[in-house]
């Protein structure tokens, strides 16, 4: 809908047709053939589907910019032409991490794909000491269009969370910017839990939904959900902002000196420090004037029943309320702000149809009132967990088992219930598992201590626990979310009970692959596979296929209760792989390291056809029949009376 959506997107160029591209590996390699940044990589016109589904990280790789920035994690779309259709991913859809896109090219449909950015406490490389200019940790943003050739752009049903900034902008390198980039759509997705204080702490307070400096711009049908403000900025934008529906900010809705049409929006905001007049849905807050149209617009103080200005005019600026809508475009279909929600909740996400835990989590949030603004300083996360309070199913960690932390509620004063089902005061034994965010998770190790409370070993886990589970206060504070210093302070209960979870699928360590051996020859066809199981894994899948993708697979066995297993009658002289994995009570572990081998050229036993086992009355001239071996180039037959071939009557080689 809206001006981006006259883009034809790969099917744009006027007179080269668009190639179909298939992603068919996680791999966050550009020069890897079948990894979706190889495919972005291309400079021809080209349609991107998926074969597979899960998460490619981008482990804040620095990709290369020829813009002038080079972010770790930033990954630069340059060439024109392109459709990105995360729909024809198999579940659970596609989603990035530890990473962002920038677009600064033209005629772009990206569809369908989660990003979820975080932060890493690594400063730039060129310039560690200067936090104010190149401080920021990493990519800030989930995904941006930048530069002078952002045009005809839709970026349509994608999850984007837990960004170190602006979780989702537009901005030109040059004046004037809101000329240089335009005809953008932003449709259908997601845009939450940006993290407050990811960037600089507590002295830099971030978490904002996305800053828009474009013309011709469509801002519809999209979820801000828990961003701390700016949902987005509009700076001089000029436009339609229509159906959106926003909850838990607490700094800014929207604001910005924009030329917009803004109808049928619907907002709650969360708990907040600020002002009356501030607390509208949209806050002029410049000394320009500006011509704006309001229509069937609803916005909600945090108790959900105090009606908030939709406008409001601060800093010395003017206003003029139009009767008509300035910017219009046919193919705007909209809801009232009534039935807004119940659109949302259904339509809304990479994968409406196909949720992850995330998205569903968040959708459950806005529709309970129940999330938080995350304020998540860098420092109380640590490497691949740090996602606030949720791993995933399948990020590939190395093996190592990241753990959680929790208290039983019964001393420390909080009213039971108020957090997961294992947190209220009953014992959790080892083995014990429970869900929580619709994560499972398995208790691997149980401590207590009479010592009074003293810090953990990993005392950012359990700072991090904390503010997770910190229940509301009246007054909106920083002090609200204390550090895990100010936590000892006020709660020292003389006796606690520390449990460490683990988070399911993908994060339980690997079985070994033995046997065969990788690179092993002269394997015989009808081999036995050893494997070493790990740790807390009860039972065993292994897979045997003829090409190292294992897109074509032989042998799917699961539900395997030891560590071996034996293959009959493998073709003789072949290449085979071969990988294993376990699995236990909360999901499968990671796959094993893939293994090679080559079966040996030893002909396979024949099958005998005729006379058929049991045969009476055979005559003295039978025709014996079988079926050929492959790799055999004679036969040898013999007869006897007796089953062990110890009296044998006919022999021939």
């Amino acid at each position: 809908m809206g001006w981006g959506g006259e883009t034809r997107g790969a099917w744009g160029h006027p007179t080269i047709d668009p190639v179909i591209l298939k992603v068919t590996n996680l791999s966050n390699d550009e020069n890897l053939e079948g990894s979706f940044f190889w495919a972005l990589r291309q400079s021809y016109p080209r349609i991107i589907v998926f074969e597979v589904g899960g998460v490619i990280d981008m482990e804040w790789k620095r990709y290369g910019s020829t813009h002038g920035r080079n972010r770790n994690g930033q990954f630069d779309i340059n060439d024109p032409y392109l459709t990105v259709a995360g729909q024809t991913a198999p579940s659970p859809g596609i989603t990035l991490i530890r990473g962002s896109i920038w677009i600064w090219t033209h005629d772009i449909i990206f569809q369908h794909i989660a990003i979820r950015g975080g932060s890493n406490p690594v400063f730039y490389d060129d310039d560690p000491n200067d936090p104010e200019s190149h401080g920021f940790r990493n990519c800030i943003d989930d995904i941006t269009v930048r530069g002078d050739d952002g045009f005809d752009i839709v970026i349509d049903h994608c999850s984007f969370t837990w960004s170190a900034r602006y979780t989702t902008s537009i901005a030109a390198d040059t004046e004037p910017r809101v000329e240089n980039a335009g005809r953008i759509t932003f449709s259908n997705n997601i845009i939450g839990e940006a993290l407050k204080n990811a960037v600089l702490g507590a002295s830099r307070q971030e978490g904002r939904g996305g800053i828009y400096i474009a013309h011709d711009l469509t801002v519809i049908k999209n979820l801000y959900a828990y961003n701390y403000a700016r949902n987005p900025h509009l700076t001089g934008s000029r436009g339609i902002y229509a159906n959106n529906f926003l909850r838990g900010m607490s700094n800014t809705a929207t604001y910005g000196s924009a030329n917009m049409t803004f109808e049928g929006n619907y907002g709650i905001w969360g708990d907040h420090p600020m002002s009356f007049p501030n607390r509208g849905l949209w806050n002029h807050r410049s000394e320009a004037h500006v011509e704006m149209y309001f229509d069937d617009n609803q916005i909600y103080d945090y108790d959900e029943t105090t009606p908030l200005l939709v406008y409001a005019v601060t800093h010395g600026g003017t206003l003029t309320l139009l009767e008509e809508p300035p910017h219009w475009h046919d193919t705007v279909d909209l809801v009232s702000s009534d039935e807004l929600f119940e659109h949302i909740k259904i339509n809304v996400g990479a994968r409406p149809w196909d949720r992850d835990p995330i998205d569903q989590n968040i959708i459950d949030k806005v529709e309970n009132g129940t999330g938080k603004i995350s304020l998540h300083h860098v420092s109380d996360w640590d490497s691949e967990a740090d996602y606030p309070g949720r791993m995933y199913a399948n990020h590939p960690v190395d093996g190592t088992l990241y753990t959680f932390m929790s208290l039983t509620w019964s001393n420390i004063g909080v009213e039971p219930g108020a957090g997961p089902d294992w947190v209220t005061g009953e014992q959790v034994e080892v083995g014990d598992v429970r869900i929580y965010d619709n994560v499972t998770y398995m208790c691997i190790e149980s401590h207590t201590t009479e010592e009074g409370l003293e810090p953990p070993e990993n005392d950012n886990l359990w700072g991090r626990y904390w503010q997770q589970l910190w229940p509301a206060s009246e007054n909106w504070s920083e002090s609200w979310y204390p550090t895990y210093e100010s936590t000892y302070r006020e709660f020292n209960p003389d006796e606690w009970d520390l449990k460490y979870m683990i988070p399911h699928a993908g994060y339980w360590e690997a079985p070994e692959a033995n046997s065969p051996e990788n690179n092993a020859v002269d394997v015989g066809q009808s081999p036995t596979f050893l494997w070493e199981a790990a740790e807390y894994l009860t039972h065993f899948t292994i897979q045997l296929a003829t090409d190292e993708e294992f897109s074509e697979i032989v042998v799917d066995e699961t539900d395997i209760s030891g560590s071996s297993y034996t293959v009959n009658n493998l073709d003789g002289s072949t290449a085979y792989y071969w990988r294993v994995r376990g699995h236990n009570a909360t999901g499968p572990s990671q796959w094993s390291e893939i293994r090679q081998f080559h079966t040996d050229n030893v002909p396979n036993a024949p099958v005998l056809r005729s006379p058929e086992n049991g045969s009476a009355s055979i005559s003295d001239s039978a025709l014996l029949e079988w079926e050929t071996s492959d790799n055999a180039e004679s036969y040898s037959i013999q007869v006897s009376v007796d089953s062990n071939f110890s009296t044998i009557v006919a022999e021939e080689d």
